[in-house]
């Protein structure tokens, strides 16, 4: 669970962008507590808005990337796309009785925080320059 503590460690000082990683973070919480109760289908409704949120999200990430001509913008939408494509795996799992939804919530979050401590901080450090 992302404790807001924790979710510090991971803004970039762009507050839009700031913004939207708090609402994904926030998803993910509930995540964990539908992992935690083992409520399967309010896991895989969440998962859906998740997948959303996170689409709308890289594009106006990637955006606000090429409206400063950021030059690893190629780069990063690459990172955006895999990320979907994993998020569609996720999507395919919650349908998988097999798959323990802590670990899903776990992946899940790993998958979202490594991308902002590795791709959105490159960023950050673009901008803040």
């Amino acid at each position: 669970m992302m404790s807001l503590e924790r979710f510090r460690h991971y803004t970039i000082g762009v507050p839009e962008i700031d913004a939207e990683h708090w609402e994904l973070c926030a998803l993910l919480n509930e995540a964990f507590k539908f992992a935690k109760d083992r409520d399967a289908e309010a896991l895989k409704k969440l998962v859906k808005e998740l997948s959303a949120k996170l689409q709308e999200h890289f594009e106006n990430e990637e955006s606000a990337m090429a409206d400063k001509s950021y030059p690893w913008l190629a780069a990063h939408i690459e990172d955006h796309q895999r990320m979907m494509r994993a998020m569609d795996r996720f999507l395919r799992r919650a349908n998988d009785e097999c798959y323990s939804t802590l670990y899903f919530s776990s992946d899940l979050e790993e998958l979202l925080m490594q991308h902002i401590d590795q791709q959105d901080r490159q960023y950050e450090h673009f901008i803040c320059k």
